[in-house]
């Protein structure tokens, strides 16, 4: 069985993170994607929301369509943060399009 648990580890793997602006409040969130493909987002009352991107999708598209999110960043698991340069222009555009909508 430790080779199956060791390939389902591989395949849960987290690769790239993606940022985006919330389409109706205007806050960033971030979704998580696998080595399998799945499209993981959490949400404010705790629930987990999965997806799984179909082969040769752009998971920014489905990221768009499933869970609501526009300006969407992916970045490489190594270089996410919310200190990231993206995520920090991100918030910027984000405040800018709450103030607007007030």
């Amino acid at each position: 069985m430790a080779p199956k648990k060791r390939m389902n580890a591989w395949r849960n793997e987290i690769t790239h993170v993606l940022y985006g602006i919330h389409r109706e409040t205007f806050k960033v969130q971030s979704a998580s994607l696998t080595r399998a493909g799945v499209l993981s987002m959490g949400s404010v009352d705790a629930r987990v929301a999965n997806h799984l991107v179909v082969h040769g999708r752009d998971p920014r598209l489905e990221a768009l369509s499933v869970f609501h999110l526009f300006e969407v960043a992916m970045l490489p698991v190594e270089l996410c943060g919310w200190e990231s340069a993206s995520v920090i222009e991100l918030e910027k555009k984000a405040e800018e399009m709450r103030l607007a909508a007030n």
